[in-house]
Order: structure tokens, then sequence, then C-alpha cells
């Protein structure tokens, strides 16, 4: 009994070290987490008819009643909080589904917990004002309930109705959770049920999709912000192609081995920088990870590549490992694990296919990634996992975690710096960029009228009347460091116009630029 006991203090002991590991680090860079200020300014500001956004309806909503039930002003920090209790409510489940595929061994159980605890995408988006926490607990709560049910043709409505649900808390949980409850139900050989939970899910999908499109439509995103036309010529930023190609399974392993093992390291090296900036990723904007690695030193590069290389060694014992017991393990497969290793697979095609080198989708899969690698996996390594855990771990904080504790390496943070102290609302903000995520930035401190100007001088210069009219009324302009960098001369351009451009401080790095007419 005394044994028991002390093992139960340990395991609790355990337990309250992970959640503080998973707590602790400080996260005030936010430059990865795109829409996470767009998404808190639309919680304060729209009505739940207008918060069901198309890829993820139902998180809008929750979470404006989790803001409103705060009493908070703001929502930002309330969210963030919001996302932290939904990330621990999914790694409980994740830790008893855990149990199930490791005979009840609580100590195994609870170090696969820990490996999806500490990856780079959950531990970093595990605490964001995004739709990822919530998205992983319906999907988690929703295979529980499947593994739990006896199936009937009851069970089936059930099923199809839980599943709609989770894929309007996040679009693409929709076909792995689809493709997991009716793999699951056929390896069990329960052919009516089947039938009924596709045939109902059908119809209760076009059922809610109707009702959604009946909803009051959202107010168009950053209703502010004026953009030239189009034949300026220039692409949108981040716009990509979303069809399969040869660079798309490259791009996978980038985005999988960015949601495991986060990455943004390696842009402190500066070929390594320009090789995915100008060949790999050349339609997104990089400068912002580039901008929150600019301290790193090699010290660090190197503590990151080692840890990185020692967990890659342990992933290749494990890959030789399963092929050397591939036999025994495929032959000890339970319809649970097989549902989950075809739900897991029909999510990566889909990846594969449309966003192969966005990690935030693989950070979506995460739950299913290490629930199939606990099903194929536990009984070869049982409590040796825990070697893996610490390696793995201890590479995610330095090479990734640790990089998030200072918000003067946010990209966002430290170039809208005049900006934000100095703007009134109803001023303008000029960019030379079509960077959204800045502007989602800088309208959630700031109600300001963003303008993207795009291709310099060929872009037309209608917008300067109403800057000039705002000037005379004793308004203030801002500008941005890309908006400068747009023009070969400015001062020319602006000149020519009745105005005079004059740098504002640049102490963090930024380059806003405050205009005056001229004398």
């Amino acid at each position: 009994m005394e044994l028991k006991k002390h093992e139960n203090f340990l395991f609790f002991g355990a337990v309250t070290l992970l959640l503080a590991l998973f707590f602790l680090p400080p996260i005030e860079n936010r430059t990865e987490a795109e829409d996470a200020y767009s998404y808190a300014l639309d919680v304060e500001t729209q009505s739940f008819g207008q918060l069901l956004h198309r890829n993820h309806r139902l998180y809008h909503p929750f979470a404006k009643a989790v803001y409103l039930a705060s009493g908070q002003e703001r929502s930002f920090k309330v969210l963030v909080a919001f996302s932290g209790i939904t990330a621990v409510a999914a790694l409980v489940i994740f830790f008893f589904l855990c149990l199930r595929f490791t005979k009840g061994e609580r100590w195994q159980g609870l170090a696969w917990t820990c490996c999806l605890a500490f990856s780079y995408g959950f531990w970093r988006y595990g605490r964001e004002v995004e739709a990822y926490s919530l998205a992983w607990l319906v999907s988690l709560a929703v295979i529980a309930c499947l593994f739990r049910s006896r199936p009937s043709w009851s069970q089936g409505v059930f099923f199809a109705l839980l599943v709609v649900l989770a894929l309007n808390f996040h679009r693409a949980l929709g076909p792995p959770l689809a493709v997991t409850a009716l793999s699951y139900l056929l390896l069990k050989k329960q052919w009516k049920p089947a039938s009924i939970a596709l045939i109902s899910g059908v119809g209760i999908y076009f059922f809610a999709e109707e009702i959604a499109q009946s909803a009051p439509r959202a107010m168009p995103e950053l209703r502010e912000v004026v953009v030239p036309p189009e034949e300026v010529g220039i692409p949108r930023a981040g716009f990509e192609k979303k069809t399969f190609s040869v660079t798309s399974i490259p791009k996978a392993g980038i985005g999988l081995g960015g949601s495991l093992f986060g990455g943004n390291i390696v842009m402190s090296s500066n070929s390594l920088f320009e090789i995915l900036q100008n060949k790999v990723f050349r339609y997104r904007f990089l400068h912002e990870e580039r901008m929150m690695v600019r301290d790193v030193g090699r010290f660090q590069l190197w503590i990151w590549v080692s840890g990185f290389l020692a967990t890659a060694s342990l992933i290749g014992i494990a890959i030789k490992a399963f092929f050397e017991h591939r036999k025994f393990i495929l032959a000890t497969v339970r319809p649970e694990g097989g549902a989950l290793l075809l739900g897991s697979l029909s999510y990566v095609g889909m990846i594969v296919v449309f966003e192969p080198g966005n990690p935030e989708m693989w950070v979506l899969g995460l739950p299913f990634f290490w629930l199939s690698i606990v099903m194929l996996f536990g009984d070869i390594f049982q409590r040796k996992v825990w070697i893996f855990v610490l390696f793995f771990g201890g590479t995610i904080y330095f090479g990734g975690v640790s990089l998030l504790k200072d918000v003067e390496n946010d990209y966002h943070y430290a170039t809208s710096e005049l900006v934000r102290k100095k703007a009134s609302n109803g001023d303008f903000y000029l960019l030379g960029t079509n960077n959204m995520v800045h502007v989602r930035y800088v309208r959630y401190q700031k109600n300001l009228r963003v303008i993207s100007v795009l291709g310099g001088e060929k872009a037309s210069s209608g917008y300067l009347e109403d800057v000039r009219a705002h000037l005379e009324v004793g308004g203030r302009v801002f500008v941005h460091q890309s908006y400068r960098d747009s023009f070969e001369d400015l001062e020319s351009f602006l000149s020519r116009e009745g105005l005079a451009v004059y740098s504002g401080a640049d102490s963090a790095g930024g380059g806003e630029i405050h205009l005056e007419t001229q004398e």
C-alpha cells in the first residue's frame, strides 16, 4: 500500500511538472500567429452571427461567449487563457486514449502525452488566440466517444453528428474524423451502423451548411484597408497555388518538421535563410521569422542542431525496430488502431495535396500523428520512450519556444513602434507591402486607416488626396519602412504632391516615417 501511495505521489508530481513546463516559458513574440489579432478584434467588434468563419465556424462564437463571460475590456489575454485551458483538456483526453494502446500503463501514457505537449506546434499554439486548441479538444473527444461506444444504428447517427460538429470547429477535421469513424465501424464489421453513419452524415452536413449560409454575412476583414488596382501587377503575399507538384513532398517534410521541431532557428543562418526565402517559399514573407532569431548565437544554434540530430537518431532507431517487429505489430493492431492509422493517412494525403508547406495545417493533425505513433510503437518501447521525451523536449525548448520570450524581436511590434506610441484613432498608416498580418496587429492596437500601396510610383496616387485632407485638419499620417522602400525616390515623389517625409525614431529596428505637409 505504501509503495502504491509513493508511486501515486510521484505520478502526480510528474503531471504537475508537465503542466509547469508547458505554461512557464513566456510567449511574447507572436510573429507566427498570423490570425491572432484579427480573431481577437473580430470577437470584440462583431456579432455572433457575423463570426461564422468559413474554415472554423464555431470557434469564434465560442471565443466570443468566453470573452463576454470574462467581463474584460479586451479579449486577447482572455482568449490566450481559453486556448491554454482547452489545450490541457485535450492532453487529458489524449492521455486516456494512450492508455488504450499501452495496456493501461500510465507512465508510458504520460510519456507519450509529453511528446504531444512538447511538439513545437502544440506548445506554441496551445497558448495562442487560434482555433487549434479547441479543434484538438473536439477531435480527441470525438475519437474517445467513438472508441468507447457500442456500435448500433443510433450510434451511427451520433457519430455522423459528432463529425459534422467537429468539422465546424475546423473544416480540415472533417475528412480524417469521417475516415476514422467509418473505418472503425467497418473493421468491426458493423455494416449497418457504417451505412447509417455515412448517409446521415451527408444529410447532416448539408443541413448544417444551409443553416450557416442563412446566417448574417461576416463583416469584411480589415474594412479600412485600401489596396491599389490589380493592374499594379504585384502578387498577394502568402499566395500559393494549391495543387500537387514535385515540390509537395519536400515541402510536406518541412511543414511536418516545423510542426514538431519548430525550425525557425535555422533562419539565423544567412545561407539557409536565402534558400528558404528565394527558392523554397518565395510566396511567403520570411523576414518576420528572420527577425525572431536575430539574437540567436552560434552556440544556441549548435545546441539545437545537436538535439535535433540526437532526436532524429532515436526516430531512426524506432523506424528500424518497427520494420524488425512489423509482423507482430500489424498482427496485433485492433480496429481502433487501424481506424486511427487510416484517418491519419487521409489527413496527410489531404495536406500534401493542398497545403504541404503550411506548418499550421500539420499542427492541427498532431494528435492524429502521435496517436498513430503510440499505436505502432507503444508495445516496442514502453517506458524507454522517456529517453526520447528528454531529447525531444530539450530540443524544442532551445530551438523553438525559448525564441518566443522577447517581444522586441516580434516583427510587427518592432516595426510599428512609432505608430503605436504616437498615432490616434482615425490616423493614416501607409504600407508598401500587402502584409495583412502586420495590418491585423496594428488594427488591434489602434483604429487606424491602413492603406497598402503596392508598386511604388506605378500605383495610383489617388490615396494622397485623402492623406492631404487628413493632414489639413490636424491629423497625422504614419508610414511603415516598406512604404519608403517601395519608392526609388520617396522624397521627390511626395514633393510633387506637396508633401514631405521625415524619418521617425528607429530605435526598435522598424521604419515608420511621419508625413507632414511642406512649409
